[in-house]
């Protein structure tokens, strides 16, 4: 399984993948192969066939969070360091 992030959605078919530890890489997805009810910034585990099919894929809640948390806290500490100068 590999784990890709939901960049954005185009056209309200398609997703576009961004692999979570190459965001070089990335993947234009039907929205009919993904769980339904994915958003913008959506942590998915996806497992792909040998011809690039996806066979499983599911949302990460957890680490959608998570990420969204260490986003936050980064944004409030530059905030903080602009208030100090």
């Amino acid at each position: 399984m590999e784990k890709y992030t939901v960049d954005r959605i185009e056209d309200g078919q398609m997703a576009v993948l961004l692999k979570r530890d190459d965001e070089k890489i990335s993947k234009d997805v039907s929205l009919d192969d993904l769980p339904k009810g994915i958003s913008e910034g959506d942590i998915l585990s996806i497992r792909f066939d040998e011809q690039g099919n996806i066979v499983q894929a599911k949302i990460l809640k957890v680490e959608k969070e998570a990420a969204l948390k260490k986003a936050n806290d980064l944004l409030e500490k530059l905030r903080n360091k602009n208030k100090k100068s």
